[in-house]
C-alpha cells in the first residue's frame, strides 16, 4: 500500500464493509438500502483488486493487515478498523480472502452471515461449514495465518521470546503501546521472570557503559525500570512487594553515584510505591556495613512512606506524568475517584499533546469511556465528567477528532444510559456537533449510526424517561436546520447513488422539519421524477409521518398533490388514519378518487366496508362499480345487508350501468362468501323474477348463479338447510 491512492481505496472499502454489516442488521436483505450498499462494497472490492488476484483482510494481535501489510497505527485506531478486528475475533477467524471471481450475490450472502451473532453461527455449525453449505467458493476463511512483525511498530509475536529479547526490546523502546504491553504482560506474568528481565537489562547497561556519564547510565536504568513497571502492572500487591525487594537490592549494588542520581528522579511511584522504601533500606544497610537481609514484612497496601516524601522537591512531584498515566490506564483503577489526578488532568493532556502522544491520549479516553458503562451510577458520572474535562481542554479541531474516534462507543453510552445526569446532556451536545461537522463535510454515511440513537430515543423506539427523550428531540431539532436540510436534499437529488442513499437516510432522521420541507416540495415541484423520489423518502419516515400528511389533506390543495398524499397514506397508514382519506373518494377528480379508494383498501382494515358503502351513495355510476369491486376483494362481510338492499331496491327503469352494478354486487357477494346472501341470490338465479314482479337479465342470473356456487362450496350444510 505504498501508493496513497491505493491505500485510500482499501480504507474506503473497509468503511463500506463495516457499514454493510451494520445496515443488514437493520434492514431486510431485499431492501433498496442493502442492495445499494452491497453494490457499493462489491464495486469497491473489485476496484482494489484491479492490480491483484485477491484481497485478504487478516487479524493478528488485535491489528489488521491488508494483503500481508500491517496498517499504520493511526489507521488501526479508527472505529471501523477496530470493528473489523472485533468481528474476526468474534468469529474465531484469522483472515478473510476475497478472490477475483467473487460474485455480488456471494458477497451479499457472506455479509448476511457476518451480520449474525457469533453464537448463532456457532450453533449452526460454524462459519466455515455454513460458507461451504452456501457454496461460497470464492471467499476463503483462514487461508493464511499472519504474524505481524514490523520494525516500525515493534509488535512482539513470537510465543517463545526469551528474557534477553524482551529485555533488549525494553531497553530500545521509549514508549510501549497498549497492545505490545498486553502481550508482554502475558509473556512475563510472574515476578521471577520480570526480575530476570530487569537484571539482564541492568547488567547490559552497566557492561556497555563505555564513556557514559553517571547521569546517562541513570537515565537508561530509569527508563528500563519504568517500562518493567508497566510489564509488572498485572501483579498483585504481594508479587509487587517481592519484585521491589529484588530490584532494590540490585540497584543498591550498582554504586552510590548512580543510586544518588536515581533518588533525584521520578521513581517513587514505581512498583506500587514500594521500590524507594526498599532501596532506601538497602542503601542504609550498606552505609552501616550491615549484612543485607531479607525484609520479612509484607505490606498491606501500596501506600508506603517514602523517606524523602516530606521534602519540597518530592511534594512538587506528587502527581507526575508517568505516575498519572499509570493511574489512568490501569484496568482496575477508576481514575475519576482520584481528586488530585483529576485536578491536573488537563495539564497531563497538554503534556501528552506536546510530546505528540495522541495514542496515549486515546488510551486514556478509552479507559474513561469503558468505565462510563459501570453499573455504579456515581462512577458513570465521574468518569463522564473527566472525559468532558479532557475534551474541553483540547483545541476545537483536536476535540472533534477525539469525539469522532470514539463516536461509536459514546453513541452506545447515550443509548444505554438511564439517568439524565448533567454530563449526559454535554456528551449529547458533543455528538450533535460531530453530526453537524459530518453533514457539512459530506460524511453522511458515518453520521447515520450516531443520529440513529437520537432518532430512536426521540421516536420512542428506545424507552427512556422524559428528560432523556426531550434531550434527544432537542438534538434532532437543532440538527434539522434549514441549511442542513437543504444541503442533504441537494445531495439526494444530484450526487452519486451512494451519497443519494445516505443523504436521504439522514433526512429521514431529522424529523418534523425535514418532513415538512419534503412535503412542501412535493406540492410545489412540477418535476414528476422529483415527486417520486420525495415520496420514497417520506415513506421511509414510516408511521411518524402520518399526522403531518393528514394535516395537509384538504380540498384547497391541488388534486395531484392530494393524490400523492393519498398514495403515501396507503403505504404507511393504518386503520385509524384511513378515515382521513374518505372525503377524497367524493372529489371531482377521478384519478384522486381511485388513489383514495386503493389506499383505504390497503390500510382501512375492519373499517373499510363502512367507508366504502358511505361513499357509494354519492358516487357516479362508474366509480360505484370500482367501489363494489373493492368491497368484494376486501371481503367486507359487515355490509352484506347493505348490498342486498341495493339489489332489492331495483328501479323500474334499469340502465346498462345499473345492470353492471347489480352483476358486480352479485360477484362481490360470492367473493365475500357469507351464507346470509344465499336467499337473495337464489331468488335471482333460480326464478324468473325477483319477488315475482319482473324477470332479471340473463347476465345477472348467471352472475348470481356463480356467486351461489361459490358460497355453497363454503357452506354446504347451510345450503342444504335452505333447500329443505
Amino acid at each position: 500500500m505504498e501508493d496513497l491512492q491505493a491505500k485510500q481505496k482499501v480504507l474506503e472499502t473497509l468503511t463500506i464493509f463495516n457499514t454493510a454489516i451494520k445496515n443488514i442488521r437493520l434492514y431486510p436483505p431485499t431492501s433498496a438500502t442493502i442492495i445499494s450498499t452491497i453494490q457499493r462494497l462489491y464495486s469497491s472490492i473489485m476496484d482494489v483488486m484491479d492490480q491483484t488476484t485477491s484481497l485478504t483482510l487478516a487479524e493478528s494481535e488485535k491489528n489488521i493487515l491488508i494483503n500481508d501489510e500491517l496498517l499504520p497505527q493511526k489507521d488501526q485506531e479508527k472505529p471501523y478498523i477496530k470493528a473489523l478486528s472485533d468481528l474476526l475475533t468474534g468469529f474465531g477467524a484469522k483472515s478473510i480472502t476475497f478472490n477475483k471471481e467473487l460474485s455480488k450475490e456471494d458477497l451479499g450472502t457472506f455479509i448476511e452471515l457476518l451480520s449474525k451473532k457469533p453464537e448463532t453461527i456457532k450453533d449452526e455449525g460454524g462459519l466455515q461449514k455454513i460458507m461451504a453449505d452456501h457454496h461460497l467458493s470464492h471467499i476463503d476463511l483462514d487461508q493464511k495465518v499472519y504474524v505481524a512483525v514490523d520494525k516500525n511498530h515493534k509488535i512482539i509475536s513470537n510465543l517463545d521470546i526469551t528474557d534477553d529479547q524482551i529485555s533488549q526490546y525494553l531497553m530500545n523502546a521509549d514508549f510501549v503501546s497498549l497492545d505490545d504491553l498486553q502481550q508482554l504482560q502475558e509473556k512475563a506474568d510472574n515476578p521471577e521472570r520480570i526480575s530476570r528481565i530487569f537484571h539482564t537489562g541492568l547488567s547490559q547497561i552497566m557492561a556497555d557503559a563505555g564513556d557514559s556519564t553517571i547521569r546517562e547510565k541513570s537515565d537508561k536504568i530509569v527508563n528500563l525500570m519504568m517500562l518493567v513497571d508497566k510489564v509488572a502492572g498485572r501483579l498483585d500487591v504481594r508479587d509487587q512487594d517481592l519484585l521491589s525487594k529484588d530490584i532494590g537490592k540490585s540497584l543498591a549494588a550498582v554504586g552510590q553515584g548512580i543510586t544518588r542520581q536515581l533518588d533525584t528522579q521520578n521513581i517513587e511511584h514505581l512498583f506500587g510505591g514500594m521500590l524507594m522504601e526498599y532501596l532506601a533500606k538497602e542503601l542504609s544497610r550498606t552505609d552501616m556495613g550491615e549484612e543485607q537481609t531479607t525484609h520479612t514484612g509484607s505490606p498491606s497496601s501500596g501506600n508506603h512512606s517514602n523517606p524523602n516524601a516530606d521534602t519540597p522537591e518530592h511534594q512538587s512531584r506528587a502527581i507526575d506524568l508517568q505516575e498519572a498515566l499509570g493511574m489512568l490506564v490501569k484496568e482496575e483503577r477508576t481514575p475519576s475517584l482520584n481528586t488530585s489526578l483529576m485536578s491536573v488532568l488537563p495539564k497531563i493532556i497538554d503534556q501528552l499533546f506536546e510530546q505528540k502522544q495522541e495514542e496515549t491520549i486515546g488510551i486514556i479516553v478509552d479507559r474513561l469511556i469503558k468505565n462510563m458503562f459501570s453499573e455504579d451510577a456515581e462512577v458513570r458520572f465521574r468518569e463522564s465528567e473527566a472525559l468532558i474535562d479532557i475534551l474541553e481542554s483540547l483545541a476545537p479541531g483536536r476535540q472533534m477528532e477525539m469525539i469522532e474516534r470514539s463516536s461509536d462507543r459514546l453513541a452506545q453510552w447515550v443509548k444505554d444510559e438511564t439517568i439524565a445526569m448533567p454530563t449526559y446532556q454535554k456528551i449529547c451536545i458533543k455528538l450533535q456537533s460531530l453530526i453537524d461537522h459530518m453533514i457539512d463535510a459530506g460524511k453522511f454515511e458515518e453520521a447515520i449510526p450516531v443520529l440513529d440513537v437520537f432518532n430512536d430515543i426521540s421516536c420512542g423506539i428506545l424507552e427512556k424517561n422524559d428528560k432523556i427523550r426531550n434531550n434527544a428531540s432537542t438534538v434532532i431539532s437543532k440538527l434539522a436546520s434549514k441549511d442542513h436540510i437543504q444541503r442533504l436534499y441537494e445531495a439526494f437529488r444530484k450526487n452519486s447513488p451512494d451519497k443519494q442513499v445516505s443523504a436521504g437516510r439522514l433526512l429521514v432522521r431529522l424529523g418534523e422539519k425535514a418532513l415538512n420541507f419534503l412535503l412542501d416540495i412535493l406540492r410545489d415541484t412540477e418535476n414528476s421524477d422529483e415527486r417520486v423520489h420525495i415520496m420514497h423518502l417520506v415513506i421511509d419516515f414510516g408511521p411518524t409521518a402520518i399526522p403531518f400528511i393528514k394535516g395537509r389533506i384538504n380540498n384547497d390543495e391541488p388534486w395531484y398533490y392530494l393524490r400523492n398524499l393519498a398514495y403515501l397514506m396507503g403505504q404507511i397508514g393504518n386503520e385509524e388514519s384511513a378515515a382521513a382519506l374518505e372525503p377524497l373518494m367524493r372529489h371531482k377528480d377521478n384519478r384522486l378518487k381511485q388513489e383514495a379508494l386503493k389506499s383505504i383498501y390497503r390500510t382501512g382494515g375492519t373499517k373499510r366496508g363502512q367507508m366504502f358503502i358511505s361513499a357509494l351513495a354519492d358516487a357516479d355510476d362508474q366509480f360505484k362499480l370500482d367501489i363494489i369491486e373493492a368491497i368484494g376483494n376486501a371481503k367486507c362481510d359487515d355490509i352484506i345487508a347493505d348490498l342486498i338492499d341495493i339489489l332489492k331496491s331495483r328501479p323500474l327503469v334499469v340502465t346498462s350501468l345499473r345492470s353492471q352494478l347489480e352483476e358486480k354486487i352479485c360477484s362481490a357477494l360470492g367473493t365475500i362468501g357469507s351464507s346470509a346472501a344465499i336467499p337473495c341470490l337464489s331468488e335471482i338465479a333460480d326464478s324468473g323474477s325477483f319477488l315475482r314482479l319482473r324477470a332479471y337479465p340473463e347476465k345477472l342470473k348467471i352472475a348470481a348463479g356463480k356467486a351461489l356456487t361459490s358460497i355453497r362450496k363454503k357452506h354446504p350444510k347451510m345450503d342444504a338447510a335452505n333447500h329443505s
